[in-house]
């Protein structure tokens, strides 16, 4: 007899985080100042063609995000504080390369003009900028910053530059911040990866029809929710690429008042057998029944 999901799964605990990893810790931090270097060049050479108020900073900062959420899974890097520590570099040398590649920008188009330099050297000093960096900065803050149709000045400028720094670390930390939420498997150093997926068919249903409640009462220690399921609609089993870690079924459907919500249940291997015994079942029995219709 083949037991079905009404009897109790063999489960395990989610995996834990990822550990510090030394060899690969040095190539992430590298990475992460290169995209912030990159990412800030960038943003200056689009501003010369338009930069909005509020919007520009965001877009930066969601570019350099995704960059760094992007290269984290691709080099396998699971340990929270290194991706932290990572995203806050990127994101604070992009904010600061902005300014520096302004400098360096405008002292390359007077080194292409060198005569007009010597004419504002003559007639109005205050307009050349200083050689160095920092008294550049002082300087550009004195002749101040357009912000639509006010001139800010100052104190001002160093609180606009504020504004947009921050506008522009929140979604570089966020978005890695947020990917490094997802399962990581500290055995074979991998991000888990969807290896199954479809809907919750009425097959299935019957299969396991108190599926919720099962869950909650006989395996709650193994049970991720983000809101209590209502009705189930769709399956995704998630696991490593080695295949060394427990693996995730997670079940996305809507919760009593109609929206969205999951539950992730972890299985050891006796646990995914039974699970891809059933969603086994569940397609052949689909796939007669729409042979059945077919030949009607």
């Amino acid at each position: 007899m083949v037991a079905t999901l009404n009897t109790p799964l063999a489960t395990v605990p989610p995996p834990a985080p990822g550990s510090l990893r030394w060899p690969m810790a040095p190539v992430w931090m590298a990475c992460c100042v290169g995209l912030g270097l990159l990412v800030g060049w960038a943003a200056v050479v689009t501003r010369a063609y338009a930069a909005p108020l509020l919007l520009f900073p965001l877009v930066v900062g969601c570019v350099l995000g995704g960059l760094l959420a992007l290269a984290m899974r691709l080099l396998n890097v699971g340990h929270r504080p290194t991706i932290w520590g990572g995203a806050v570099t990127a994101g604070v040398l992009a904010v600061a390369a902005q300014h520096y590649f302004t400098f360096v920008q405008m002292h390359r188009q007077y080194a292409r003009q060198p005569d007009r330099l010597v004419k504002l050297r003559l007639v109005a000093p205050e307009r050349v900028p200083p050689s160095h960096f920092f008294p550049f900065l002082l300087w550009s803050a004195e002749r101040g910053l357009p912000l639509g149709g006010w001139r800010a000045q100052g104190g001002w400028v160093w609180l606009a530059w504020s504004i947009d720094g921050l506008l522009v670390l929140l979604p570089t930390i966020l978005l890695p911040a947020a990917t490094a939420k997802l399962p990581y498997c500290d055995r074979c150093n991998r991000w888990y990866r969807t290896v199954r997926s479809g809907k919750w068919t009425p097959s299935l249903i019957a299969e396991w029809p108190d599926l919720t409640e099962t869950c909650r009462a006989d395996v709650a220690d193994a049970v991720e929710l983000s809101a209590p399921l209502a009705t189930i609609q769709r399956y995704r089993l998630i696991a490593c690429e080695g295949g060394c870690g427990p693996t995730g079924l997670i079940l996305s459907g809507e919760d009593v008042r109609g929206r969205p919500a999951a539950q992730v249940l972890w299985l050891d291997a006796a646990g995914r057998e039974q699970v891809v015994a059933v969603l086994d079942r569940s397609v052949q029995t689909s796939s007669a029944s729409l042979s059945s219709t077919d030949n009607l």
